[in-house]
């Protein structure tokens, strides 16, 4: 993370989360689910988007997603905030530690080197070509970290903050890879504790 982190080193701008650090200080304590811990730094979308625990099939989470019972009304309490929490904010700069917040143009350029390239002007189709080829090749050898790109829900919880949901994502390119997931959580002595994954594949119900 030299070169390439210094010119992105940028802190989130916009709308933050200012009154509440909660946000922040959950993410950094859950963020290590989908996180290298090799890494030293790692690229994080600025936007803090609502999280996508709208609806859901009660049985499909008790049979394949849940490692342990919850209530079904403690699952509409979340399901009901996170589809009330609609605002378009912005993670607080410096709240979660290592990451670098970065827009829409800056994931494009990390996600894939020679995407600009595509509508230069000034270079003829095969130009385009070989530089993107010569972008990605140089791209293939970076370490991970500065290949991935993670997006981070705003978590809700349930209004006695026992428990918490959560969208953990990350890309490795602008097309298919990546993971998306859903996450649960109950709040325990030490933390949080998981105890709920909702893969994309499996969707959030009807």
């Amino acid at each position: 993370m030299k070169s390439l982190l210094i010119p992105l080193l940028i802190l989130c701008s916009g709308i933050a989360f200012g009154q509440d650090s909660s946000n922040e200080d959950f993410v950094s304590k859950v963020s290590h689910l989908v996180l290298d811990s090799s890494f030293s730094k790692f690229y994080l979308s600025a936007e803090a988007a609502p999280g996508r625990f709208t609806r859901f099939d009660y049985g499909q989470l008790i049979n394949y997603s849940l490692k342990e019972a919850v209530s079904i009304d403690i699952l509409n309490e979340l399901s009901r905030h996170v589809y009330e929490d609609t605002a378009d904010l912005r993670w607080t700069p410096g709240k979660i530690p290592n990451a670098i917040c970065i827009g829409a143009d800056q994931i494009r350029s990390v996600l894939n080197p020679g995407w600009g390239l595509k509508y230069d002007r000034s270079l003829t189709d095969k130009q385009k070509e070989k530089s993107i080829k010569q972008f990605m090749k140089q791209w293939d050898k970076k370490p991970q970290e500065e290949k991935l790109v993670f997006f981070f829900s705003r978590p809700e919880f349930t209004n006695d903050h026992q428990y918490a949901v959560i969208d953990l994502d990350f890309r490795c390119d602008e097309h298919e890879c990546g993971r998306l997931a859903t996450y649960l959580f109950r709040k325990v002595a030490d933390g949080w504790k998981t105890i709920g994954i909702i893969s994309a594949a499996e969707g959030s119900g009807a």
